[in-house]
């Protein structure tokens, strides 16, 4: 039998006759061949009514695309349990271009049996937009999808310039459904044309055409904002910083302030800094900007908020109350250094409203933060040999 839609888009379709037996206790087997991997789509399933079999017809297995005229054979069970009694089996072939054939011999139906193979469903490659553009290098992306975990032997791109090019190849990497592959030595300002590829049971199956063009030589790179501000030491005149570097950064500035208060600045020629004439006992806020080597300045980085160290007589009491993490996203914890005795803990909104009276039971003592707003918070402390407050930043 061979099938071969008179257009495109088309359905053909072969029921086999009705059998003794009940549908659901069959199992079909045959051998097929197949023109292209792509051009047309074959699936097994049942109809129950032969005067309709595109209205009745219903899917029980799609069969893998092969490009080969040697054929192979294919086992389907039709023992499951969403399966009707009464039906009949039917090949459907849908062909996507006019004149790509599927023939299909040695058609066979037995009763079924547990150990006979179902064949599974054929994974697919979406070939994804590419990412990390830049004057001579990119990053390519797929997507694989694999509903029944196919064993998938191969995966990768084939690109080219678009104008004038030949297919390249290259491997792909990459845990789970997803892979990437990086390009390099790429001409800057110029397209390229590229195409995901995955290869199972023999046969490779290939995603759509993409298109990126790179980036013209004389693009500046990114000045990105500095990441991962952080502190390394406070105490109460000084505060110790440092964050991120970035390879294409020379200098970076920096900013700093009591909260609301008017902004300082300063510069530093490492990614580190220590900021010195400061309050006790008071929040500043810091942020970092990084001024890369073509003059250009990135954004500010997050602000990073910092309580300095007390003075006075009351420096003791403050340093044996320590709360982290800051800035906060779920919880932090407060711990009490010493024998001192806690009696209340409160957290305050920064208009001084109370939002929360902690049960004191753990040393450290957790509260969850994850259900406030963002914004600046106060924790007083109470001991009996007085009260500490401490401020951290929800986020």
């Amino acid at each position: 039998m061979v099938f071969t839609c008179s257009s495109s888009g088309a359905n053909a379709y072969a029921a086999l006759p009705t059998f003794t037996q009940p549908l659901n206790t069959l199992k079909l087997n045959f051998w097929r061949a197949m023109e292209s991997t792509t051009q047309g789509e074959l699936t097994v399933g049942y109809v129950t009514n032969l005067g309709d079999l595109a209205g009745s017809y219903v899917v029980v297995a799609t069969i893998p695309s092969v490009s080969s005229t040697n054929g192979d054979t294919i086992s389907v069970l039709f023992n499951d349990a969403t399966v009707p009694a009464t039906g009949n089996i039917c090949f459907r072939w849908y062909k996507e271009n006019t004149y790509y054939s599927c023939c299909i011999d040695d058609v066979n139906v037995t009763l079924c049996d547990s150990t006979a193979p179902v064949i599974p469903t054929a994974p697919t490659v979406a070939t994804n937009a590419a990412e990390s553009i830049m004057q001579t290098t990119a990053t390519l992306k797929a997507t694989i999808t694999n509903p029944d975990n196919v064993n998938i032997t191969a995966k990768g791109f084939q690109w080219k310039a678009t104008t004038g090019g030949t297919y390249t190849q290259i491997a792909g990497s990459g845990t789970g459904n997803n892979f990437t592959a990086d390009l390099t030595n790429l001409a800057p300002n110029t397209s390229y044309t590229f195409k995901a590829f995955i290869t199972f049971n023999g046969t490779t199956i290939e995603g759509s055409e993409m298109t990126f063009t790179t980036l013209p030589e004389d693009t500046p790179e990114p000045c990105d904002a500095p990441t991962g501000l952080d502190t390394t030491a406070v105490a109460n005149e000084t505060i110790s910083i440092t964050w991120n570097a970035n390879s294409n950064v020379n200098s970076w500035n920096i900013q700093y302030r009591p909260q609301n208060g008017s902004w300082t600045s300063a510069t530093s020629a490492t990614n580190s800094y220590t900021i010195t004439g400061l309050t006790g006992n008071t929040v500043y806020e810091i942020q970092v900007q990084a001024v890369c080597a073509d003059g250009q300045t990135s954004d500010w980085s997050a602000s990073l908020f910092v309580t300095t160290k007390s003075v006075g007589i009351n420096s003791w009491l403050d340093n044996s109350v320590s709360l982290y993490p800051n800035p906060a996203k779920e919880y932090v914890d407060i711990r009490v250094d010493g024998d001192l005795n806690v009696t209340m803990m409160e957290v305050f909104d920064v208009y001084g409203k109370l939002v929360n009276t902690v049960n004191v039971i753990d040393n450290p003592t957790r509260i969850n933060v994850n259900g406030l707003a963002d914004g600046m918070y106060f924790v007083r402390v109470t001991t009996e040999k007085g009260a500490v407050t401490k401020t951290f930043v929800k986020r």
